[in-house]
Order: structure tokens, then C-alpha cells, then sequence
């Protein structure tokens, strides 16, 4: 029987190999501690994001009458069209809509979604190409505030870092409000209440399930989906918005089959345009910038005063007379309650000239004035006349 020998330089050695892999290991894992940490600080340095510097809503300017109706919505910036509300302004419908169609576990997760990251990875590997996308809600904000970027890998890396950062900014509410005002709705439509008021006549929050889920679905294709020209496209869109609100449980089943009937296409309506002459005089006065100017109008008899001219200059017209204007003011408190220009603003020739605003010589029209004065004053009498 052979008697065990103990191999201590073995030993020895074994245990040194053991060590120094350990002491490598270490050192690696510090490394990469530290250079994790030196990279943040790099793109924190390089691609700061800083919420106080979000440019503001594109808004469109809109001038009210005394009772609250709309005279007129002016372009925005980039010529857009855009009303922002607050996110209590916006609906429950379009809410639930926006977290279905673009971000289902907003409320969840940092900024980004590492669920949706390993899904859309294994989907485009699957597919050997691109067929679905990670963002979020957060990381969309983002590229609607920033700079314009190349579409690229490196450009949606900077997006997801900047939306982490963002998250510590805001708060969940005031994201999906920037969301909801800044998104894309086709043509010159930016926000949700432009879209609504313009495709449909109606505020945001006043939406059905069915008009929600159809706009909502518009920002991933802004173009290619517009109800108005493309009807079975946003139909498509549509049904897909709401299966996933029924499969997220944000809708019943009952409210799934309502709102699945025969899609209503809405064609755009005209922007409001009324008193044009009054609110040249407001645009002028108070300029483009601000959201809106409450007015003293009075839409009735404002309505009062555009038929009386109207009227009187087809009476006159065959005398060759064919202007004229119309203010009405409140004597007590000097507030203009109706004011008409010309009896059509449309008028190729003169109709955009305010005639109730327009320099001109008064010619006799002040000497009856004139002439009360100097009775008041007892410097004429009737004789001196």
C-alpha cells in the first residue's frame, strides 16, 4: 500500500492562483464601479437636463367675448395650432388613452421601462428587424422639448438618460401634461385640445371613449393617420387603442363593444373668426404674445350690428355707396360692446380697411361741435350764424 504524499508547493500555489484571481477580480469590479460612475458624470456634464429650461407650450392666442365664446384662435409658434390645458382639463378618457396607446406602466416605472426595453429587444431580434420601439411617455417628452437630434442609437440613449433625470424633476402629473400639450396630431395640430377642438367641436374632457382613443392613437403617425384623409387607417388605429385599454384594464368589456361601433371621421372645422375687425384692433394693442384677451364684446349685439350694415349697404350700394361702420359703446363704463369695420371683411377691394378706425378728413362733420362750444362759451349767438 503507497502511503498519500501532501504537495505543499501545490497547496501553496493554488492558493496563490486563488488569491490573485480574487485580488483581479476586485480590482476589475472597482474599475468598473469607477468608470460607471465617471461615464454618469460625463453625460450629466454633456447632457444636462434642466426642467426650468422647457421651452413654453407653442400656444395659440385666443380672444374671448364678454361671455366667454371664442372670437378668434390665432397660429402659434411654427405657425401651430395649440390650446393648453392642465391635466385636469384633459379627461379620463384621454388619460386612460394616452397611457394605452404610448405608455401603460407610466406610473410605474423611472423614466424608463426596462420591461418594455427586453420586450422590444427580443421582438426586433426575432424579426431581424425593427418592429418595436421602447419609448415612454418620459423619454417622448424629451424629444418634444429638446433639440432636434439624428434618429439613431446614441440619440435614444441620450433621451432615456435625459427622461431619468427629468423624473427627478417632475412629477408624473405635469409629464403627461407636457405630453398631452406637446404631442404631434397632424397637419399644424399640437396637443390634445387642439385636435379636439378642431376635428370634433369639443373640449378634451367632453371627449366619448371612442373620440379619445381615436385621436390618441394619431401622434405615432401623425400624417399617415389623420382621420380626414386617411379614415381606414385611423379606424385600424382606433381598434387597437382600445383592445389594448380593455386588455390593460382601463375599460370594461361593455365599454370595449360601445365604443368598437362604426368609426365617426370628423372632417377639420374652421378656426373661429368672428368680429374680425374688433380683434385686429386687439392683436394690435396687445400683440401675439400672452394665451388669451377677455374682451368686452357683446356677441349679440355685435351679430345686431354686422346685419344692420350689411343690409344698409345693399340698400346704398346703387347710390355707389359702399362702406361704412358701426361702434357701439357703453357709455358708463367706455367699453366697446360692438364694433364693425366695413360691411364685409371679405371683400376683395376694401373690405379689410376699419372704417370705424380709419383716418380721414371730418371735413363739416365736427362744425355743429364747434359751433356748440362757442354758444356754451356766449362767444356767437343764433344771429351770428
Amino acid at each position: 500500500m503507497r502511503s498519500s504524499k501532501f504537495d505543499v508547493r501545490r497547496c501553496t500555489f493554488d492558493v496563490q492562483l486563488f488569491m490573485k484571481i480574487k485580488r483581479y477580480k476586485i480590482i476589475f469590479l472597482f474599475s468598473l464601479i469607477i468608470s460607471t460612475l465617471l461615464s454618469l458624470l460625463l453625460l450629466f456634464y454633456l447632457f444636462p437636463f434642466d426642467s426650468n429650461s422647457i421651452k413654453p407650450y407653442p400656444a395659440s392666442k385666443i380672444i374671448y367675448d364678454r361671455n366667454g365664446g371664442v372670437l378668434r384662435v390665432t397660429l402659434g409658434e411654427g405657425d401651430n395650432i395649440c390650446r393648453p390645458i392642465g391635466l385636469d382639463g384633459a379627461g379620463d378618457w384621454v388619460v386612460k388613452a394616452a397611457l394605452a396607446a404610448e405608455d401603460k406602466r407610466f406610473f410605474q416605472h423611472p423614466g424608463v421601462d426596462p420591461i418594455a426595453i427586453i420586450r422590444a429587444i427580443g421582438q426586433n431580434i426575432s424579426s431581424g428587424r425593427i418592429v418595436s420601439g421602447a419609448s415612454t411617455i418620459s423619454t417622448l417628452v424629451v424629444k418634444l422639448t429638446g433639440p432636434r437630434r439624428k434618429r439613431n442609437i446614441f440619440t435614444k440613449f441620450i433621451e432615456a438618460f435625459q427622461s431619468l433625470q427629468m423624473e427627478g424633476d417632475l412629477e408624473k402629473v405635469e409629464i403627461l401634461e407636457q405630453y398631452l400639450n406637446r404631442a404631434p396630431f397632424g397637419s399644424n395640430l399640437v396637443g390634445v385640445e387642439a385636435a379636439a377642438r378642431r376635428y370634433f367641436g369639443k373640449s378634451a374632457r367632453d371627449l366619448t371613449l371612442s373620440e379619445a382613443a381615436l385621436l390618441l392613437g394619431l401622434p405615432q403617425a401623425p400624417s399617415r393617420l389623420r382621420p380626414d384623409r386617411h379614415p381606414e387607417a385611423a379606424s385600424r388605429r382606433k381598434k387597437t387603442i382600445l383592445d389594448r385599454m380593455f386588455r390593460d384594464g382601463l375599460i370594461t368589456e361593455d365599454e370595449l363593444e360601445s365604443a368598437s361601433g362604426k368609426a365617426h371621421f370628423p372632417s377639420r372645422r374652421a378656426l373661429p373668426f368672428r368680429a374680425p375687425h374688433f380683434c385686429d384692433l386687439v392683436l394690435k394693442k396687445v400683440g401675439p404674445k400672452g394665451r388669451e384677451s377677455r374682451t368686452t364684446l357683446d356677441p349679440s349685439l355685435q351679430s345686431i350690428a354686422e346685419d344692420i350694415l350689411a343690409r344698409d349697404a345693399t340698400e346704398r350700394g346703387l347710390s355707389g355707396i359702399s362702406g361704412g361702420a358701426v361702434v357701439i359703446i357703453h357709455v358708463p363704463t367706455g367699453e366697446v360692446r360692438a364694433l364693425v369695420g366695413s360691411p364685409d371683411y371679405f371683400d376683395p377691394i376694401s373690405g379689410q380697411v376699419n372704417c370705424a378706425a380709419a383716418r380721414r378728413s371730418p371735413g363739416s362733420t365736427l362744425k355743429p361741435f364747434i359751433y356748440g362750444y362757442a354758444l356754451d362759451r356766449g362767444l356767437c349767438g343764433p344771429e351770428t350764424i
